[in-house]
């Protein structure tokens, strides 16, 4: 059964955890291959187990022919639901995450901790409502481009952060460098994404953890990592990753932040004295 959307009410900036997951359902429902009882089954089995599991062990556990569990694990994996980790043995992908909230075989607290153990989130220092706000958008993004699940590139999180973080430059920081408005910029792009602004600003953060473990930072200070470029003759913050976590941070995705602003004419005048 369909899910509404959750109401996005003009003052609303965040959704609750359960929203944001039946938002995640929402918008990849219509991109997740149908599945039959016996298919869905096996995959509730690997959502819930956690741990690889053999298909003998799949049609032990669940009553079901071997035979069955074999064709339907391989349908499985051919969706790239699951994914082999040896020779007998197969663990579930985000994808597999994502088909099992969007069918309704998981419900919000085992998606978040099946998100957690499919990407190295704590590693990156992104949380799983980041996570899960990155999915809401990728979601949407991949429906536009016409792109169902088994076909979307997401199972690595940097291959996931990269689309959301085209999204992010295109829109928030193009907006930026020509208004200077970020707040005003993220609040258009969570408009047409029918989301609140801090879940996109969460979404934006998630991906440019995923960048920048990929993409060398242009600076690295004691609180922050950051990418810049130059705009109008002068340096502009295009994402930032902050260590403590402040209130632009959170709500407006760090660019504006003044102390990282003031690290970077900071590093960039030492450059210039060492050069000099």
């Amino acid at each position: 059964m369909s899910l509404p959307p959750p109401k996005v009410e003009a003052s609303a900036r965040k959704w609750s955890p359960e929203d944001l997951a039946r938002s995640v359902a929402r918008v990849w429902r219509p991109l997740t291959p149908p599945l039959d009882e016996t298919s869905l089954r096996i995959l509730k089995f690997m959502l819930e187990f956690r741990n690889p599991a053999s298909l003998y062990r799949v049609s032990k556990d669940l009553g079901i022919s071997f035979s069955a569990a074999y064709k339907k694990g391989r349908l499985l994996e051919q969706h790239r639901l699951i994914h082999q980790v040896s020779k007998s043995s197969y663990i579930p992908t985000i994808k597999g995450c994502i088909a099992g909230v969007s069918l309704d075989v998981i419900d919000p607290p085992s998606f978040y901790a099946c998100v957690s153990e499919r990407w190295p989130l704590q590693a990156l220092n992104v949380t799983p409502l980041e996570a899960a706000a990155l999915l809401y958008v990728l979601g949407i993004i991949m429906g536009r481009r016409g792109l169902d699940l088994p076909k979307a590139t997401i199972c690595n999180f940097e291959e996931a952060s990269l689309h959301v973080f085209r999204v992010y430059l295109k829109s928030v920081v193009t907006q930026y460098l020509i208004s200077g408005n970020v707040r005003e910029a993220l609040e258009k792009v969570a408009s047409g994404f029918n989301a609140p602004s801090l879940v996109v600003a969460d979404a934006f953060k998630a991906a440019v953890k995923g960048i920048l473990e990929v993409v060398p930072p242009s600076i690295v200070t004691e609180d922050h990592r950051m990418l810049i470029t130059l705009h109008t003759g002068m340096p502009k913050v295009v994402a930032v990753v902050c260590r403590r976590r402040c209130r632009v941070y959170e709500e407006e995705t760090g660019i504006t932040c003044p102390l990282a602003l003031r690290e970077v004419f900071e590093v960039i005048e030492s450059a210039r004295a060492v050069k000099g």
